[in-house]
C-alpha cells in the first residue's frame, strides 16, 4: 500500500484543549523572580490588549516528538549517526561538496515523501534541502469574554478570571556535615540555596480553542496524524513545569473521526522499504582530508533516540 497517487484532502481540525492542572508557558519577559504567562497583543473592540495564548511551535514541538517515538519505536530501529539523529529536531541545514551546491537530490525527496512519514508530515531540513510540512498548528487562545469577536466559540469570563499566580521555594533543610564543611574553604562561598520563583498560570479547568490545517493529506497521511494524536491523549501535557504536575491537560478534536488502523497497516506493509531508506539516511560519510568534521566521533555503540521523555511541554519546534 503507498501513500502515492491518492486523492489528496486538505482540511481543519477544530477543537478544544482543557487545562486539568495548571497551565504555566512562559513569556518572554521575567520581572525578578516572576515568570509571566506569554501573552501578545490583539485589538479588541478598537483596543488593543495583551492575552495569554500557548505558542503552536511549541505544541507542533511535542507532536514531532510523540511522532517519532512511536515511529521509531514501531519500527524497532536505533539512530546510528548524529545525522539522522539532528533529524529528530527537525534537522540540520549542511554544506555539500561544490559540485552539488545548489542541486536537489530529487529521488531522496521523493523516497523521503514516500517512506518517512513524520518527516512528511511535519518537514525538515536535510543536507542542502528544506522540505516542507503538510501540517499548520495553530496558536490556542483561552476561550474568554476579550477573544469572542475573534473566536468561534464564546466566554463569558475575562482572562484575567482565568490567570492566577503559583510560587514554588527551594530551602535549606540541614546542614552541612562538619567533613564537608572543611573543604569549602571560607564560610561566605556557601552557594545560596533559599530559593522563591513565582509563575503565572492559566487555572484548572481554563479551556482553550485551538485548530489544526492538514494540507493535501491522502489517506495514509490523516491516519498518521490520528495515529500522533492517539499517542499524544495517553499522554496529554502542554507548557511547562510538568515534571512538577503542571501541564496536564484533555484535547477534544470532535471532526478528528479517523483512526490510526490505516496508517498501521502501510508501516507494516511498507517496513522492508522504511529501514532501507532509514539505513541510507543513517550512514555516516567519511570526511575528506580538508574537511572539519560536524560531530565528535562517541564510539560505535548506537545512538538511541531519547524520546522516551515527552514531559517538556515548552519545547520548541
Amino acid at each position: 500500500m503507498s501513500n502515492l497517487n491518492q486523492t489528496m484532502e486538505t482540511l481543519y481540525v477544530e477543537g478544544v484543549i482543557t487545562a486539568k492542572t495548571l497551565l504555566h508557558h512562559g513569556g518572554d519577559n521575567k520581572t525578578g523572580i516572576v515568570v509571566p504567562f506569554r501573552k501578545t497583543d490583539v485589538l479588541v473592540g478598537g483596543e488593543v490588549i495583551k492575552v495569554p495564548f500557548i505558542s503552536g511551535n511549541a505544541y507542533r514541538g511535542l507532536l514531532r516528538r510523540y511522532a517519532l517515538k512511536g515511529f521509531f519505536a514501531s519500527l524497532g530501529y536505533q539512530i546510528k549517526s548524529p545525522h539522522l539523529f539532528y533529524i529528530l529536531s527537525g534537522g540540520a541545514l549542511t554544506a555539500v561538496d561544490g559540485k552539488d551546491s545548489g542541486t536537489l537530490n530529487l529521488e531522496i525527496r521523493r523516497q523521503i515523501r514516500k517512506y518517512f512519514m513524520p518527516f512528511n508530515i511535519f518537514g525538515g531540513a536535510l543536507g542542502n534541502q528544506l522540505l516542507s510540512g503538510k501540517i499548520s498548528v495553530d496558536m490556542a487562545w483561552p476561550i474568554c469574554r476579550e477573544m469572542n469577536e475573534i473566536l468561534p466559540l464564546q466566554g463569558q469570563l475575562s482572562y484575567w478570571d482565568l490567570l492566577t499566580e503559583h510560587f514554588e521555594t527551594r530551602r535549606k533543610e540541614t546542614e552541612v556535615p562538619k567533613d564537608i564543611e572543611a573543604n569549602m574553604g571560607k564560610k561566605g562561598k556557601e552557594p545560596t540555596i533559599q530559593m522563591k520563583v513565582q509563575f503565572e498560570c492559566l487555572i484548572p479547568g481554563t479551556q482553550l480553542y485551538h485548530k489544526f490545517a492538514l494540507m493535501d493529506m491522502s489517506d495514509v497521511e490523516k491516519s498518521f496524524f490520528a495515529y500522533v494524536m492517539e499517542l499524544y491523549k495517553s499522554r496529554a501535557i502542554l507548557g511547562g513545569k510538568s515534571a512538577t504536575g503542571m501541564g496536564q491537560v484533555e484535547v477534544n478534536y470532535p471532526s478528528l473521526n479517523w483512526t490510526s488502523e490505516l496508517y498501521l497497516k502501510w508501516l507494516d506493509e511498507n517496513k522492508p522499504g522504511i529501514l532501507n531508506l532509514l539505513e541510507m539516511l543513517d550512514r555516516v560519510k567519511p570526511l575528506k582530508a580538508d574537511q572539519t568534521p560536524l560531530f565528535e566521533k562517541v564510539g560505535d555503540k548506537p545512538i538511541e533516540p531519547d524520546l522516551s521523555d515527552c514531559a517538556d511541554g515548552d519545547v520548541e519546534d
